[in-house]
């Protein structure tokens, strides 16, 4: 899952990046990348083009349960669950109207920073604002939760960490990743959305720096 991961994400953020966060070695993640597809890989290639061509042409308001159907209809064998993988590693989703993965844990009881920022995301220096979210990523073995750190200076990535679970330990690994490799430089605001997972508390307790946060 590891090296699938590095492959998908690898236009959002460095290989090198992904890899000593994934703890996988590089030569291992190209040595994986070039080896020789399989049967198996090649048929789900000719699948996933079958898969694209119903989906697009649905104007991508198809699911995988309808999805299936149609491919059964043009006279594919294929099962529900094979279909719904290839839809979900190649991000063939229909947005939903409402309803969404909610990846802020929000509890009043927690004291939560202040809009230190106040939507000026300009940066005259490197190490003066980073910002930090979390996405959630699905994969085959469930929910991957990915935090980066991002200097708004340049908008580089400079912190990520992983887990499969999205908690104050997460979002502190990445802060903490990016402050051991660029140090914390004095004045560094911290900036997130609201939630307990980047309470102000925890944050400065921790790295003794400013915290921001945005609800």
């Amino acid at each position: 899952m590891r090296l699938a991961f590095v492959d998908a994400e690898k236009a959002n953020f460095s290989v090198a990046l992904l890899c000593r966060t994934l703890k996988v070695s590089r030569t291992g993640y190209y040595a994986w990348l070039s080896r020789p597809a399989s049967q198996h890989e090649l048929d789900d290639r000719a699948l996933l083009a079958q898969i694209r061509r119903i989906f697009e042409s649905s104007r991508r308001t198809y699911g995988s349960p309808r999805v299936h159907r149609q491919l059964q209809s043009n006279g594919t064998v294929v099962g529900h669950n094979r279909v719904a993988r290839l839809m979900r590693e190649n991000n063939l989703a229909v947005k939903p109207r409402k309803g969404y993965r909610n990846t802020t844990d929000r509890n009043e009881s927690h004291p939560v920073a202040p809009n230190v920022i106040q939507r000026d995301f300009a940066a005259i220096e490197p190490g003066r604002k980073w910002v930090g979210d979390v996405t959630a990523v699905a994969t085959d073995e469930g929910w991957l939760y990915v935090a980066p750190m991002i200097d708004l200076f340049n908008r580089e990535v400079i912190g990520l960490a992983c887990g499969e679970k999205n908690n104050q330990n997460l979002t502190l690994k990445a802060l903490e990743a990016a402050i051991a490799m660029h140090g914390a430089p004095e004045g560094l605001i911290h900036h997130s959305h609201r939630g307990s997972t980047r309470t102000r508390a925890a944050i400065e307790r921790a790295l003794g720096c400013t915290a921001s946060s945005v609800a």
